[in-house]
Order: C-alpha cells, then structure tokens, then sequence
C-alpha cells in the first residue's frame, strides 16, 4: 500500500544517532544519513523530518537509551553509593558499548551549545537536566541528614557534572577504563571532606 513505512523506525533512529553521535551535526551530511540507514532522504525527511529534526529525535533517543540509566543509579539515598554507581554505570557503558567513543550530550554542548538555534537550546537543556538530577540526589542527602548541610549542593552538582563530562572527554580521547577510574575515586573524596566553613573553623 502507498505510504506505508516498510523500514524499523527504531533501528533506523539508531544508525543516525551513531552517525550524528561519531561525526557531529555540522559535518554528518544527508548523504551519510542514507548510507547509514540504507534509506533515500525522501523516506528520511517523510518519518522523521528535516536533518534538524532527525537530530533531534536521535537525541531524545540517546537520552532514553543511555542518559536515563545514568540518573536513576542517582536513587540511592546515601550520596556516596549513588554517585559511585552513577560512575560506574557511566564508564562500564562508555567501555562496553560498540558505538561511537565519548558522549553525543557532551559532543552536542561543545559544538552547538552557545547557539540559539534547536540545537543549542536541546543540548543546554539536556546539560542542565543533569544538573538538576545531580542537585536533588545531593539535597535529598542533606534532608536525611546524609550529606552535611553546610555542603553547598548546588556547586557539589556543578563539580560531579564536570567530572562526567570529563569523563567522556577522556574516554573519546584515551579510551583508558583505568584513568577515568581514578578519576571518579577522587571526585567522590569531596562528599568525604568537610564543608568549606567547617574545615576553616577546624583550622
């Protein structure tokens, strides 16, 4: 019958989120988009909209599949297990998934983050959902007498979100399982330390 879609929607969204993920939006091209999906950009562009929209879907797909996971070992209530899973879960999937090397969140704020175009708004939006996920996890500790409260959880959320983008910078860059260990084990040090006024009155 006319019109009907005779490809898998979703293993299609797949191969251009890869595509966009390993190259970037500005230099991924519709004709990389058709090699990689085996479709023409007529079928392209009539499922899921122009390249803007493609990228855009793909994503809100990477954020389902692969960001999603991320935040929910954010439940656990003692703040130091949850980070240390949030990690975890963060590096194992960055070293065991055969797909494109660092982070397509990462790659969208660096390359489109300043923009006020659709782009730059999905990418900032993604980067501060993060950190709101990373604020009310260190709050909640604080609320159950967790976390001390002279912690200041908002610039605690800045910091741990910096190590986890960092985190996929050195995984695209160096693909070291060993250095982006060491490197979640020491961030996690700043839960163990005392807040800022506490260690000067100490001093």
């Amino acid at each position: 019958m006319a019109g009907v879609r005779r490809f898998d929607e979703e293993a299609v969204l797949d191969r251009v989120m890869q595509v966009f993920w390993e190259h970037g939006y500005e230099a991924t091209s519709i004709d990389d988009l058709e090699a990689a999906t085996g479709l023409k950009r007529g079928s392209l562009y009539n499922a899921f909209g122009d390249k803007e929209r493609l990228f855009l879907t793909a994503f809100e797909r990477y954020q389902r599949r692969f960001q999603r996971p991320l935040l929910d070992a954010l439940e656990d209530p003692d703040p130091r297990r949850a980070f240390a899973r949030y990690f975890d879960v963060q590096i194992t999937g960055l070293s065991s998934q055969p797909l494109p090397t660092g982070c397509l969140m990462a790659n969208a704020l660096a390359e489109a983050g300043n923009r006020s175009d659709r782009i730059g708004c999905a990418a900032r939006e993604a980067f501060a959902a993060s950190e709101g996920a990373f604020y009310d996890a260190l709050r909640r500790a604080q609320a159950e007498g967790r976390l001390a409260p002279g912690h200041d959880a908002r610039a605690l959320a800045r910091f741990f979100l910096a190590v986890s983008r960092s985190l996929a910078l050195i995984h695209r860059s160096l693909g070291d399982d060993r250095y982006m260990r060491d490197v979640a084990r020491s961030a996690l040090l700043v839960l163990d330390a005392p807040p800022e006024g506490e260690r000067s009155s100490a001093s």
